[in-house]
């Protein structure tokens, strides 16, 4: 962003923030609930806007789980997945990586049912006007080892050294 549009913008935001509290607005129910993955780009005078830093750190054992079950919710999962498995292989996981790493599973068994070959023979047999029944009986089951490339394709967003860093700051401006 242009650094003139970003003091632009900053600057509005502040002065609307100030508004929103000032004596006109006096008894007013209002709360302002900002949220970032860099807290540490926040000037001073943002920070004392911001009365309240609460730094809410990546999921646990019981909320991984939950992601788990929210985004897998009725797919068809192989005997040999194991939910505790992958709850465990994602520590350090944001909501979000978990999320990509479901999504990433589920494709890979339509990409193994719908074949390229597979969706010329479908498309060329609904030209002609027939009807396509081949994959009727196929279920599309997401297995052990889809999760396994899963896991290998989608790694963590946030390293190491940012989450020290995000623990350093909410150590310095962090509400107690």
């Amino acid at each position: 962003m242009d650094p003139w549009l970003y003091g632009q913008v900053k600057t509005e935001l502040l002065v609307q923030i100030n508004g929103v509290s000032s004596r006109e607005h006096t008894g007013s129910q209002v709360i302002l609930l900002a949220a970032t993955n860099l807290p540490w780009e926040f000037d001073e005078a943002m920070r004392r806007r911001l009365t309240k830093r609460v730094y809410i750190p990546f999921p646990e054992t019981k909320a991984r789980r939950e992601i788990f079950e929210l985004n897998l919710g009725q797919i068809d999962l192989d005997l040999d997945v194991d939910l505790d498995d992958l709850v465990q292989e994602t520590e350090g996981y944001s909501g979000d990586d978990i999320t990509n790493v479901c999504v990433t599973a589920k494709r890979m068994p339509v990409e193994r049912v719908y074949t390229p070959e597979l969706l010329l023979k479908m498309r060329r047999e609904m030209e002609v006007g027939e009807k396509f029944r081949e994959l009727e009986t196929q279920r599309l089951v997401v297995t052990k080892a889809d999760f396994a490339e899963a896991l290998d394709n989608v790694s963590k967003s946030v390293g190491h050294d940012q989450l020290r860093r995000f623990k350093e700051w909410e150590t310095e401006f962090g509400s107690k």
